[in-house]
């Protein structure tokens, strides 16, 4: 259950079991001190373990896409994920974002954060800086494909999704969305989805996005050759 909860781990959620807590009441009972992160985990809980559907990935990604051609024409985003492999429902959205002139991208990321965020898109949003050196680093990859892929430049957010009803599935949904870019307001019913932004150079573009899309088991595999 506590697992559960954007921003928890099983260390923590191991630690609350010990002290008797068994429930999501009960961290409020006993005061239980969250960080801002967990705090946005625990009131969106209900939203955040509701799978996310294709239209409402694909209608995600046209807000975002909307927002950077604003910034920077020519810039790509591209959907990610189980998504990608064909799946029709997933637990959150992964959005990977180049340019096809290597460091265009570069002081995008904020940029984009600061619209969403002004327009009311974003719930909770945690920016993390690149700490990526060189594909050629041996380190990074020695560490494992999925950690590798922790060192690109990104956003992990909590997206507040318009619900057009009557809209689902696709373009109706992924049009009404769109159109609420440059207000950031709707009278649909809205739904919390967890949303990660990774920015990347063109270069790496093609490592990041096999990182992304492959499943966990598949990165693993393609790590360890690497």
């Amino acid at each position: 259950l506590f697992t559960k909860i954007f921003g928890i781990g099983v260390k923590i959620a191991s630690q609350w079991y010990q002290e008797g807590l068994r429930t999501l009441t009960d961290l409020q009972l006993h005061q239980i001190k969250l960080n801002k992160e967990q705090q946005a985990g625990l009131l969106h809980y209900e939203d955040l373990n509701t799978p996310v559907e294709l239209w409402e990935a694909e209608a995600i990604s046209q807000v975002v896409r909307q927002v950077i051609e604003q910034i920077l024409p020519g810039a790509t985003v591209t959907l990610t994920g189980g998504f990608r492999r064909g799946k029709p429902c997933g637990h959150d959205v992964d959005l990977l974002i180049s340019h096809p002139s290597e460091g265009e991208e570069m002081g995008l990321l904020p940029k984009v954060i600061s619209i969403l965020d002004r327009q009311g898109f974003l719930l909770y949003h945690s920016f993390h800086r690149s700490s990526f050196l060189s594909l050629e680093d041996e380190e990074l990859w020695v560490s494992g494909g999925s950690s590798t892929m922790d060192h690109f430049e990104r956003c992990l957010s909590i997206f507040h999704l318009g619900d057009p009803a009557g809209s689902r599935p696709g373009a109706a949904g992924v049009q009404k969305l769109g159109a609420l870019v440059g207000s950031g307001t709707s009278s649909c019913p809205r739904k919390a989805v967890r949303v990660d932004l990774v920015v990347t150079p063109s270069s790496q573009f093609p490592f990041a996005l096999l990182g992304w899309t492959g499943s966990r088991v598949s990165s693993t595999w393609v790590g360890s050759w690497v």
